[in-house]
């Protein structure tokens, strides 16, 4: 019997050196390995791939500090626009998420909303002696919009739009960014009027 305690944790060594080998071959001999790029570098502004490819990503939709996140009334003719300027020496993609809101946090979101709108009109009345039309219509639309939250006939999803810049040099990249920023200044709901990051 002492003989076989003594054995018990080399056994359990061997074991855990198995199973350690064994999850490293899956991972390697992996679909995502084989497809995945044999290289990818972090740079400050850009991924570099394969010691061949810089890729710039432009992420549209992300709030921050009390600002907008996805543009609103973004045209819809953006797209076919931002694909159109992918020239010889860069290309632009771009590729869209929607993650679901509940129910009871979209309600809050409204709620919060509908606060803001009404201190904007106050504070719009105090320096112009009328009320915002503007103001007005957003106020309505939240109502519209929380009484279809209310009876279920609605939904809200956070959203973000990504564009994608490919090149093979940092010229050809920030070329394409800066068609990308400026061409998008015309539309309404603009790129520009949200923050954007880049990695």
């Amino acid at each position: 019997m002492k003989k076989i305690m003594k054995i018990i944790p080399g056994l359990r060594r061997k074991y855990h050196e198995s199973k350690v080998y064994a999850d490293k071959m899956m991972y390697w001999k992996s679909l995502a390995r084989k497809v995945a790029p044999a290289m990818i570098q972090e740079q400050v502004d850009n991924i570099f791939i394969n010691k061949t490819t810089l890729c710039r990503c432009i992420i549209v939709g992300v709030p921050h500090f009390g600002q907008v996140g996805y543009p609103k009334q973004l045209s819809a003719r953006l797209i076919d626009e931002l694909l159109s300027l992918s020239s010889a020496g860069f290309t632009i993609a771009y590729s869209f998420t929607v993650i679901p809101i509940e129910p009871s946090n979209s309600m809050r979101m409204l709620d919060d909303a509908l606060y803001y709108n009404d201190v904007n009109q106050v504070a719009y009345k105090k320096s112009n002696n009328q009320a915002s039309h503007e103001i007005e219509l957003d106020r309505t639309e939240y109502l519209e919009l929380y009484s279809k939250l209310h009876k279920g006939e609605q939904k809200l999803f956070h959203t973000a739009m990504i564009v994608v810049i490919w090149g093979t040099t940092e010229e050809e990249i920030s070329t394409g960014e800066g068609m990308v920023k400026s061409h998008s200044g015309s539309q309404p709901g603009n790129l520009r009027s949200a923050h954007v990051l880049d990695a």
